[in-house]
């Protein structure tokens, strides 16, 4: 009879019959922490022994008087028991590797797969709407790891290599690891790390579970809300068992369902500029109340922006300037924004396997998973427009850039917003294990993934007048603005009012004729991946080399995009002059009756107290006139309002979505074939036993990426040929320009681990990496040059030198070299000490380049010369240094035996510059429309470079927890220094930074009975805002305002 081992079965083996040797405690000095994390490390070491001291002085104990020496068996339950596998996981890898791993369903401590990879060490994320997204790992942000889902990678509905985490539930996942290592065996694909979601086979569990898992959600903020929602839910279910036939087969089946339904409210203050731009304008000088050299309209208007591609400019036309250095500039805002923001998350899960062994050499499983997830956002907007226009007074730092007051004519304007994120993941896959031999073993494997996500957007804006007895045009406002001086939000101040009571918060004043408008948009994005793969496992029976594994795989990414215009009147868009028929001209009459019956749709009253109430130090909106000071303004019924504004067009169901091709669709496919080898191998150097693994995975990736443009006719004139588009692309159609590309990469990899002693092991690594562009990224957006007869070009070059481009097919991988070493104490079960030294070397800068294409141009192939961005070939470095500490006190007396801790530090650092796009140094390339030829023209920028995208250089991670038989408490704190965070689907090139910022959660678990556990968590305990900042440290572009959130849960077994 074949029985099936682990592939490295004997050296867990020998592992864990090592004799685990006393821990001794040792005094360990610690620098001083800071003010800040003193607080909050004062908060959570109270919290977790009052509650621990609570519990054991609740729970009655028992003690045995009998003399009688036996020998007790102890089982370990909870946080200790899952920082006990975690521990083993790490140990038993042969790659640098950490993570959780829980015995049962369901024990993963943590509601979201992102916040359990936060536990681990190194890794950190990103947050958005409260919760943890764009996972980085030491350093490296998301679009430089992978993430498999047992084993196969997963698709996503946001463009880009991340998977989101949000649309998995934690609940049906029994290990969580990031593989910081990787040998040749790996799919390829990650620089920084892969993450790797497990769920455990029915047959590998082996033993019946019917499980229900039941919480209410509360956030507390959602109490301050009217007609707000007290509380949501999440329930999981969960089932696994097992049959056994007599013809020896065994069969296992496991199923999850999850259905989530919650809030989470979210206040908002941010900036936005034209295009996204960071725009500066020039001063008059460097005093500290310097106006810009243009006070009459836009400031960066003209020859007064301070823009890389005008820095050079105002150097030659200014003698007092002979560098950057020597303009005074300013960041001013074109609109400031103050949002209200009401999310629903509703998420439907359902997980399952199918696990069946007909006889002891062949094992066939199948398993799927399907999510869909619907969040929906209300929000409510106050924006203050044109506050860079005609400026009155000004107080800035005119070397930095960041402004402290203005004063301009300003615009108000409400803004009213139903959005909705609609995401649907499909995953499943079949997977065939035959021992051909005792010593040869097979794995087929085929595994599919889809995921849609359809964003939608209606947007109803209304513009305020001075006066709300009189219809009329929008009107100007004297606004005051201090900014960058509190805690992040800003404080305005209406000087002019206009003299007729205008109040923000009285929605009769939104009574702008010309400013009413409904903006209606649509974008799906499909994702979809299917993959192949057969592994040979070979076991020889002597040498140093005890295993030898090969494979292939070969897989098929589409990425695929429609829709995203909001520009068609009488369909998507909807203005004053749209009322009556699409551009029929204004009618004020129409429009006065129109906008009549909107504003009777106005709240009767703000819809949420406390707004932004952390991030403000006094009352955001003072009327200077009336003596008014307010932190609300005037709101409305986005239903009523929008219905009551398309009254002429049936209301909402009027309207149109843009949602087929546009010039704009994305059409990729990503076709891969990889082979690798590889060799385990077991032997011993200078009386040390020494193990791991090489092997060489070879990889080859094709690309095609299909553009679409309205249809080209090509005529010729008296001999010469000119270009021009069909005069009704709409009623023409469309046509398709298809680009191509291919790259080879050979990647390496060595892994050797030195036994040093029973219980210290060092371990280490080298391996060549590659992460590929996002699939958005390889677009082909192209717009044709047009002409007419008095305009005939000589040839048909012309019409395609030097036009820009929307990505780029052509684009290349991210190829790293990385060197991992680490050494590894593990004295006991319950104790490891760990660190690791890393660097990678990687080449993942963006330069502007000419770059040769082809098209085909009514027939004709012509080629010529496109501006576009290239992965270059500057080399970057990243160095970093990870320290991992757990430890459990069980050798106490008493109540203090329950405690332990882990605690983890990761440092890193790194040469890599990103350059904004409009406001940092770069080249600008310009091609020639007749020639061809490509000129370099350098750009002059006043930004300093940003790093990597999601670098902290500094992340910590602290978990305390005590624990008994009955009660389980955990207390968590997380603090990750200041970080780059690069916009999603980024085509401006722009810097972002998130502040530094800290995050305290805390978990109650209590055993009612055998089978019942009650729970508590509270999420966010510190209410830590989220602080963005634009271009520069200190200028503030957003506050992001989440609140704590609370689950109280009971989980049942039977």
């Amino acid at each position: 009879m074949f029985t099936h081992k682990t592939l490295n079965e004997s050296i867990h083996n020998r592992i864990n019959n090592v004799r685990l040797s006393m821990f001794k405690p040792q005094q360990i000095k610690r620098p001083n922490p800071s003010p800040k994390t003193h607080k909050a490390s004062a908060i959570l070491a109270a919290s977790l022994a009052f509650i621990a001291s609570a519990a054991i002085s609740a729970q009655e104990t028992d003690q045995s008087n009998d003399s009688t020496d036996t020998i007790e068996e102890i089982t370990v339950l909870g946080t200790r028991a899952t920082v006990q596998r975690s521990i083993e996981l790490k140990r038993n890898s042969t790659q640098i590797v950490d993570g959780l791993s829980a015995e049962e369903i369901g024990d993963i401590p943590a509601l979201s797969i992102g916040a359990a990879l936060e536990t681990i060490t190194g890794a950190t994320s990103h947050r958005e709407n409260g919760g943890a997204t764009e996972l980085s790992v030491r350093g490296l942000g998301p679009f430089l790891g992978t993430t498999v889902v047992n084993g196969r990678e997963a698709t996503n509905g946001g463009g880009n290599r991340a998977v989101n985490f949000s649309i998995f539930p934690s609940e049906m996942f029994n290990k969580i690891a990031i593989h910081k290592t990787q040998s040749a065996e790996y799919i390829e694909g990650a620089v920084s790390g892969q993450v790797h979601l497990d769920t455990k086979k029915p047959l590998d569990y082996g033993k019946r579970l019917l499980q229900a898992n039941l919480k209410l959600a509360h956030s507390p903020d959602e109490t301050n809300i009217e007609g707000g929602q007290d509380f949501g839910s999440r329930a999981t279910f969960a089932y696994i068992d097992q049959f056994d036939f007599d013809s020896g087969a065994r069969l296992g089946i496991s199923l999850g369902v999850q259905a989530r339904d919650e809030t989470n409210p979210e206040q908002e203050y941010q900036t936005t500029s034209g295009g996204g731009r960071l725009e500066a304008c020039e001063l008059a000088s460097f005093d500290s109340n310097a106006l810009p050299t243009d006070t009459d309209g836009r400031c960066d208007d003209g020859a007064a922006g301070v823009s890389n591609d005008q820095i050079q400019g105002l150097i030659d036309a200014n003698p007092n300037y002979n560098s950057v250095a020597d303009i005074p500039f300013a960041y001013i805002p074109r609109d400031h924004r103050l949002r209200q923001n009401t999310t629903d998350d509703e998420r439907e899960a359902v997980f399952g396997a199918i696990q069946l062994q007909p006889n002891d050499r062949l094992d066939i499983t199948l398993d799927f998973q399907y999510s869909e997830r619907d969040q929906r956002e209300l929000r409510k907007d106050l924006q203050y427009g044109s506050t860079q226009e005609d400026l009155s007074a000004l107080t800035s730092n005119p070397a930095t850039g960041i402004v402290y007051s203005s004063i301009s004519e300003t615009t108000i304007h409400s803004y009213t917003t139903d959005f909705q994120r609609l995401e649907e993941y499909k995953g499943y896959g079949i997977n065939f294990d035959f021992a051909v031999t005792d010593n040869l073993s097979l794995s087929l494997d085929y595994a599919a993934s889809d995921t849609v996500r359809t964003e939608t957007d209606i947007e109803l804006r209304l513009g305020a007048t001075d006066n709300n007895l009189v219809g009329g045009n929008a009107d100007d406002f004297t606004l005051q603005l201090d900014v960058n001086q509190g805690p992040g939000a800003p404080i305005a101040t209406i000087l002019d009012d206009g003299g007729n009571g205008f109040e923000v918060t009285d929605p009769s004043y939104f009574n702008a004729r010309n400013r009413g408008r409904i903006r209606a948009r649509q974008i799906s994005r499909d994702n979809t991946l299917d993959a192949l793969r057969a592994d040979l496992v070979w076991a020889r029976d002597s040498g140093a080399i005890h295993t030898v594994k090969a494979g292939v795989r070969s897989s098929s990414m589409e990425y695929f995009t429609v829709g995203g215009l909001r520009d068609a009147p009488g369909e998507s868009l909807f203005e004053d002059e749209d009322l009556q028929t699409p551009n029929g001209g204004a009618d004020n009459d129409v429009t006065d009756a129109v906008l009549a019956n909107v504003l009777a749709c106005a709240n009767q009253s703000f819809p949420e107290s406390g707004f932004l109430s952390n991030v403000r130090d006094q009352e955001l909106i003072t009327n200077a006139g009336s003596g008014t000071a307010v932190s609300s303004f005037a709101t409305f019924d986005y239903e009523c309002a929008a219905n009551a504004w398309l009254v002429n067009y049936g209301g909402l169901a009027g309207i149109q979505f843009q949602n087929g091709i546009t010039n704009s669709t994305n059409d990729v496919t990503e076709d891969t074939l990889a082979f690798y080898v590889q060799a385990d191998f077991d032997t011993e150097f200078a009386g040390y036993p020494v193990r791991g693994n090489f092997g060489v995975r070879l990889v080859d990736t094709d690309i095609t990426s299909v553009g679409y443009r309205g249809p080209i006719t090509v005529e010729e004139i008296d001999g010469v040929g000119f270009v021009t588009p069909d005069a009704d692309p709409g009623e023409a159609g469309i046509e398709a320009d298809t680009q191509q590309s291919d790259y080879q990469e050979v990647l390496p990899s060595l892994t050797v681990i030195v036994d040093l002693d029973d219980d210290l092991i060092l371990r280490s690594g080298i391996f060549r990496g590659m992460s590929r562009p996002d699939p958005n990224a390889y677009g082909n957006g192209r717009t044709i040059q047009a002409n007419d007869e008095n305009n005939a070009y000589d040839t048909l070059a012309e019409a395609v030198n030097g036009i820009g481009a929307t990505g780029n097919p052509y684009l290349k991988p991210i190829l790293s070299t990385n060197v991992d070493l680490g050494l590894e104490w593990y004295p006991n079960e319950d104790t490891m000490v760990a660190g690791a030294i890393y660097w990678k070397e990687f080449n993942g800068g963006f330069e502007n380049v000419a770059q040769l294409e082809t098209f085909n141009l009514d027939g004709n192939q012509v080629q010529g010369f496109v501006e576009t961005t290239q992965i270059s070939d500057d080399e970057s470095t990243i160095k970093g240094i990870e320290i991992t500490l757990t430890h459990s006190f069980d050798y106490l007396p008493g109540f203090w035996s329950g405690f332990g801790g882990k605690f983890s530090y990761n440092y890193a650092d790194s040469d890599f510059e990103f350059e904004d796009q409009h406001g940092g140094d770069g080249v600008t390339i310009t091609v020639d429309q007749e020639t061809g030829e490509a000129t370099e023209t350098p750009l002059i920028g006043i930004l300093q470079p940003a790093n990597l995208f999601g670098l902290s250089k500094h992340v910590t991670s602290t978990q305390l927890y005590w624990g008994n038989d009955k009660w389980d408490i955990e207390a968590f704190y997380k603090t990750r220094s200041e970080y780059f965070q690069q916009f999603t689907r980024d085509t401006q090139g722009r810097i972002r930074y998130t502040d530094g910022n800290e995050r305290l959660d805390l978990k109650v678990r209590y055993k009612l009975f055998d089978n019942t556990d009650l729970t508590l968590e509270a999420k966010n305990i510190l209410d830590e805002p989220r602080i963005d900042y634009r271009g520069i440290s200190g200028n503030t572009y957003q506050a992001l305002s989440y609140g704590p959130r609370y689950f109280l849960g009971v989980r049942v077994k039977l």
